[in-house]
């Protein structure tokens, strides 16, 4: 079959009408024109056509083929009697249809957000041969920046999960319901600041000494439960019937959501410690006492549905993450019948420290806790999920070697049956190229693991960066013939303890140079092409998002390499920053952040608890400073003021209770000039001999205009500056 401009007038594209398919045709009808210029029209009684979904026209013909292995989002391209047939399970199956003929009779690449191609041609050559597309999972993303904020792209993709925004305007909505997070919300649930003085019991308290984070309230699982694991119904209030009660206010919020999500505090190891927690926890251990909590919140549930005269219809997901990671199995059975996962419970697995990043999952070297806690869960449940790791989250730059075994986890994935892959890679940042790529990578692994990761890999490159795109692709090779070299002499990276991927030693100078200098050459070949100039300005802002990479690596490390500080360096990571539109470089880790903006401080300037005259020189200094330039006032306040958090923004002025706070292990600074360190969001400056030194290199040094008038930002550095003789 062959459809061109001298005989598209004879087709017409025919939905049901719906918003969701007007919108698949509309897609076709887009990318049809700018690959062969000319335009499908609607049905109207022509000779032939494209039938999108269920419609009078396809009715009989999808009857004859078997809907319900398609995995929730698969579909169908079905050429018969010179009219094409796209239909699946549902209306998203058939948008990816849609995508999928595009891409399969026309070439068209969908790279990213800002990056299309459609090549031109003559006309539409379809095969007789009809196509079957099943998803090895039902539920699937890559999270990067163009996922988690373009919608659109999302959609091309083809990625369907909780974190994936939709065209919920255009007929497409989200199974899962995101009235809360869909990750770390079990204080949403019980909230801490409405029960802690009613019901303290409800709550555990740990401090994060690792990381100086936050203190982490964490519930008591068995509150709310008997001895023997039920629930208590003779207890009025508990732990358990307030989930139980905010559940069921969530479905009413939104009775069309199918998944609802109860999660732990982040990175949690929290524990309660009542004499009901430990003897559970003696029982069956932490996950097994979370397994139990969830079962009866799906069992109460249920009751109170039926109480209404309702079918219960909704999945509860529950992590599997730091204190519960580990499956309440013993010896190949499970540890109790109680502990053993409701039908409509998900288990949603995330081995951010238990795992050896360095390796597959079932790779013979990995840990043999990943191998064991996957077979655990998977003796437990068919209802598993992952949420998989591929950056570094204290440094978005750093190179992260994965790509040698992306497809062969997603193998293991397609193996187990997975319900749900999340592979979280740098999310909240305007652009990060490695997590970018990989996910145009992962969005064709999710429908075909048997496809060369190279290859796509040079497909994604090759349209991307354009002339540059060889020294791209050398980049890319170089560094990971770099990784797995070091891999084999024994280098290992563990995503919670990361010191040791960092180590300088590990990363010769020479090599990453090497590896800048190809990508600067790169931006040169562009800069002296013949391209138009918008053209070259698109490419070499994406080169850029490269080369900030090896920049990045040399700067983390410039004091062991250059024996201090490198003002080169540093001008360049900023200007590549400020280039590509980057404002951090880790997940909390800030590169610029604002100070002041539309005539608000995001900060504090605090001084000791009893203020010495120097400290209240040296605030209020930067305080008429910011005033002139903004003229806003940054209010002054004694220590203690804001809690030493990371997330927490204050200026702290001289030797104060938070700069304690955060460098327990002591802070001496006794022959410097000044001290200046941002840690976070913080920023600490101290001095032994001239606070007011200090307040004016942070004035110098730290300060910008911000990107709107009479604003200010804060560039994230570090300065330790040496007595003078």
């Amino acid at each position: 079959m062959f459809i061109n401009g001298n005989n598209c007038k004879a087709y017409g594209v025919i939905t049901d009408g719906s918003k969701a398919l007007d919108f698949a045709k509309s897609e076709l009808k887009t990318f049809v024109k700018k690959c062969c210029g000319f335009e499908f029209d609607d049905y109207k009684e022509q000779t032939q056509y494209i039938s999108l979904g269920v419609n009078e026209k396809s009715r009989a013909l999808i009857d004859e083929y078997n809907l319900g292995d398609l995995n929730e989002d698969g579909f169908y391209i079905v050429p018969k009697d010179d009219n094409v047939y796209i239909f699946g399970q549902n209306e998203k199956g058939v948008l990816f249809g849609v995508y999928e003929f595009l891409e399969t009779y026309l070439g068209v690449r969908f790279i990213c957000r800002d990056c299309e191609y459609t090549p031109k041609a003559e006309g539409i050559e379809i095969e007789e041969n009809p196509i079957k597309r099943v998803p090895i999972s039902g539920q699937r993303t890559y999270l990067c920046s163009s996922s988690y904020e373009d919608r659109l792209t999302n959609l091309r993709y083809k990625y369907t999960a909780d974190y994936c925004p939709e065209l919920e305007e255009e007929g497409f909505r989200s199974k899962w319901y995101k009235g809360i997070p869909s990750s770390h919300n079990s204080n949403l649930y019980v909230p801490y600041e409405k029960y802690k003085d009613t019901h303290p019991e409800f709550f555990s308290v740990y401090r994060y000494e690792n990381f100086r984070l936050f203190d982490a309230v964490e519930l008591c699982y068995t509150n709310g439960l008997t001895e023997d694991g039920e629930y208590d119904e003779n207890v009025d209030c508990s732990v358990l019937s307030v989930t139980v009660d905010s559940l069921m206010k969530y479905i009413e919020d939104d009775p069309k959501a199918t998944y609802f999500m109860f999660g732990r505090v982040d990175n949690s190891n929290a524990r309660c410690h009542c004499p009901k927690c430990e003897k559970a926890r003696n029982e069956y251990g932490d996950s097994g006492i979370m397994m139990v909590f969830m079962n009866n919140v799906l069992k109460e549930a249920r009751k109170r549905f039926a109480a209404q005269g309702k079918t219960f219809d909704k999945k509860l997901v529950t992590f599997a993450y730091s204190a519960t990671v580990n499956p309440p199995v013993k010896d190949g059975k499970p540890i109790s019948p109680k502990v053993i996962p409701d039908p409509d419970l998900h288990i949603r697995y995330a081995p951010l420290d238990a795992a050896d990043y360095t390796y597959a999952f079932d790779d013979p070297r990995q840990k043999e806790c990943i191998r064991t806690q996957l077979e655990g869960w998977s003796m437990l449940t068919k209802n598993i999920m992952l949420w998989d790791y591929n950056c570094c989250f204290f440094d978005y730059f750093w190179y992260f070697a994965n790509l040698s075994y992306l497809k062969r986890n997603l193998q293991l994935c397609e193996k187990i049956g997975m319900s749900y892959i999340m592979k979280q890679g740098a999310y909240n940042i305007g652009t990060v190229w490695q997590d970018e790529m990989k996910s145009y990578v992962c969005s064709k692994l999710f429908w075909n693991t048997a496809l060369d990761v190279d290859e796509l890999v040079k497909e994604y490159v090759t349209i991307y960066f354009g002339l540059g795109a060889e020294n791209v692709l050398a980049f890319i090779r170089n560094m990971e013939e770099f990784f797995a070299a070091k891999v084999a002499k024994g280098f290992h990276l563990h995503l919670g303890e990361v010191k040791a991927f960092f180590e300088p030693s590990e990363y010769p100078l020479a090599r990453l140079q090497e590896m800048e200098t190809l990508l600067d050459a790169a931006i040169e070949k562009v800069e002296r092409s013949d391209l138009p100039v918008e053209e070259k300005k698109i490419y070499i802002k994406r080169l850029q998002s490269v080369l900030i990479t090896p920049v990045r690596m040399i700067l983390r490390n410039a004091e062991y390499y250059f024996g201090g500080e490198n003002l080169a360096y540093e001008e360049k990571f900023y200007r590549l920053a400020d280039a590509i539109g980057v404002k951090r470089q880790g997940e909390v880790v800030p590169i610029f952040i604002d100070f002041v903006s539309e005539n608000q401080s995001k900060y504090k300037l605090i001084t000791g608890q009893n203020p010495t005259a120097d400290e209240l020189r040296a605030a209020e200094y930067i305080q008429s400073y910011v005033l002139e330039k903004t003229g806003f006032k940054v209010p002054i306040e004694k220590d203690n003021a804001i809690y030493p958090a990371y997330w927490e923004r204050g200026i702290m002025v001289g030797k104060t209770a938070m700069t304690k706070e955060f460098y327990k292990e002591g802070l001496d600074i006794s022959g410097y000039a000044y001290f200046a360190d941002v840690k976070g969001w913080c920023v600490f400056l101290d001095s032994d001999s001239d606070l007011m030194a200090v307040a004016k290199v942070f004035v110098a040094e730290y300060l910008r205009a911000g990107e709107t008038e009479n604003s200010l930002e804060i560039v994230v550095k570090k300065r330790i500056g040496k007595l003078k003789k």
